[in-house]
């Protein structure tokens, strides 16, 4: 019914009593009954209840920009191109986001929206690349907020619970794994994949691996086209010298290390690659392996961690803790110095029979 309260912002009265009715800058409608028909009691009501939500940050007196999520793809997308990860996870990613989210104004996409798109990817593709499209979603709304804060204020991709998803098994080669893949390929693949187990190189930055990189005399290897941008350098094995010292002997190119007859870098080597992984009879594999294995064989021969993190450059230590488990030596001092404790407990038991140990003799 029409009345003169029709006119006054954010208050509504329904059969006599007042009702708040008010938009956060989240796009979100709130409304609520406030209980009374007393029009003065109702506005205080109303302004208690936008304090504090302004107070918790969930409402501002100034509103976003509308924009729908379409509109927003091809901005996100233009500013993702510096990133390697560009046409790999971006773009296939946004097209997914867009088919879904793409109508809605940025203010209409919220958790419960997250997550009824979570519940009908994951009947499509596994549950890691679910997490992934979402992670790539949250990062849309992070980008936006902070190069944009007139279109959102939030990002409710912080308050989604992605899926857990079991921990992948690392597959590495065994020495002997190791020296059946190198004997069932030869040439440049043979090369490449020496470089990778001997260096724990990524298969780009062994591709793009130059000439004025590879210090023969210091015998040092510097990657510098990495993921994470950070130089990293790597001591050479001497199978890895000898290799790219015969290689720099009759290498057609003076520019990078791996290339055909026409001087340019190899692009895709997944045919030899896998040619070379079925003559040797090796299943469950791929070439990021080959990093895998590294980091695996050097551990399991006993070199600390921190230097393992060093030589992959890895940005943080958890990252490389995943090889942990391989380290012998580190699980025989652990049980060491539990064995010692526990002798030392055990003997004092035996001197003072079954009476307590006084604290300070342990």
């Amino acid at each position: 019914m029409k009345n003169d309260a029709a006119n006054m912002r954010n208050l509504v009265s329904r059969n006599g009593f007042w009702n708040m009715d008010f938009v956060d800058p989240r796009g979100t409608r709130i409304r609520k009954a406030l209980g009374t028909t007393d029009r003065r009691l109702a506005e205080l009501k109303l302004k208690k209840i936008q304090v504090a939500a302004f107070e918790n940050g969930s409402f501002d007196m100034k509103r976003p920009v509308k924009m729908r999520f379409r509109d927003l793809a091809p901005k996100v997308l233009k500013y993702a191109e510096r990133f390697k990860s560009y046409k790999k996870i971006f773009v296939p990613v946004m097209k997914h986001l867009v088919k879904y989210f793409g109508n809605k104004y940025l203010h209409e996409i919220t958790v419960s929206q997250i997550n009824d798109y979570q519940s009908e990817r994951k009947e499509y593709v596994a549950l890691v690349t679910v997490n992934k499209e979402v992670s790539v979603l949250g990062w849309c709304f992070k980008h936006v907020k902070k190069s944009n804060p007139t279109l959102t204020l939030v990002n409710p991709v912080e308050d989604v619970e992605y899926f857990k998803t079991p921990e992948k098994e690392i597959r590495f080669l065994t020495v002997e794994e190791i020296s059946r893949l190198l004997q069932s390929c030869n040439g440049y693949i043979r090369e490449i994949i020496l470089t990778a187990l001997h260096s724990g190189g990524r298969k780009t930055e062994i591709l793009r691996l130059r000439w004025e990189h590879v210090d023969l005399e210091n015998r040092i290897v510097t990657f510098v086209e990495t993921k994470n941008n950070k130089v990293r350098h790597v001591p050479m094995t001497d199978a890895l010298y000898f290799m790219l010292s015969n290689r720099k002997s009759y290498a057609p190119s003076k520019e990078y290390v791996f290339t055909g007859k026409d001087g340019q870098p190899y692009v895709d080597i997944r045919k030899p690659f896998y040619s070379a992984l079925k003559s040797a009879n090796i299943e469950n594999f791929n070439l990021k392996g080959c990093r895998h294995t590294y980091a695996s064989q050097l551990v399991m021969s006993g070199v600390d961690l921190r230097t393992v993190k060093e030589f992959l450059g890895h940005a943080d230590i958890k990252t490389t803790l995943i090889y942990a488990h391989l380290a012998p030596k580190h699980k025989k001092e652990a049980v060491a110095v539990y064995e010692k404790h526990l002798g030392q407990v055990v003997s004092l038991s035996h001197i003072y029979g079954t009476r307590a140990v006084p604290e300070n003799a342990v």
